[in-house]
This record gives C-alpha cells, sequence and structure tokens, in this order.
C-alpha cells in the first residue's frame, strides 16, 4: 500500500512512501526513491525528540534506490511523531537555504564592488 508520492514532472515519479508495519507506538515505512540522504536527517532529527524510543533505518540492498525506516514511539502516536520530525527537518532546510541565498547574494554585491573599483 503505497501512501505518498512525489512526482518531479509528469509521470516522472521520484519518490513514493509503502506502510510495512503499523501498531499504536510503532512505524515501518519503506522509501522508494530515497537512502541515506534524506532518512539520515530525519534520523538525527528524531534522536532528540523524548517521544522517540527508537528510530533508524537501514539499506536493504546497496544497488536499490530505497530504504526501510523504523520509528517506535513512547506512546504517541507513530505516524504524527514522523510528520512532527518531517516538519523539524523542513523548516530547518528552509533556513538554510534562506542563509545560503543571503551568503550568495553578499558574495555577489561584494564581487560587483570589487570590479567597480578595479575598473574606476
Amino acid at each position: 500500500m503505497i501512501i505518498l508520492s512525489f512526482m518531479a514532472k509528469k509521470g516522472e515519479e521520484l519518490m513514493n512512501v509503502e506502510i510495512l508495519e503499523k501498531t499504536s507506538s510503532k512505524l515501518k515505512i519503506r522509501v522508494k526513491g530515497e537512502t541515506h540522504t534524506l532518512l539520515n536527517l530525519i534520523v538525527k532529527e528524531g534522536e532528540e525528540n523524548p517521544d522517540i524510543e527508537f528510530i533508524g533505518y537501514y539499506v536493504p540492498h546497496p544497488l536499490k534506490d530505497e530504504a526501510e525506516l523504523t520509528i517506535k514511539t513512547r506512546g504517541k502516536e507513530p505516524m504524527e511523531t514522523l510528520r512532527e520530525e518531517l516538519e523539524k527537518t523542513s523548516k530547518k532546510f528552509e533556513e538554510l537555504r534562506k542563509k545560503l541565498r543571503e551568503a550568495l547574494m553578499i558574495n555577489i554585491r561584494g564581487k560587483e564592488n570589487e570590479n567597480t573599483n578595479v575598473n574606476s
């Protein structure tokens, strides 16, 4: 059962998520189209959450573009807990993107000023 499917372009599947196991305190999903990049960030973020007893992932085969993520909570609904972790990770990405954009603009302005001073 695929619960989420992310599309890059029309008809081009980027990533999908399939529920493998779900209980009141445990969720195991398979993520196709993703391995270490995103899941490592989610796990690192989740390790700081006191509501999470265990969070981890593994890649069943190095040549397949998929991984399995398991989250076990301390009584909190695991799907909601995962959603919260995804939102935190997304906010951190947005902050990073904003800082990078600002740094690039400062760098570009600095180079423009250097070129203006050299040409004067």
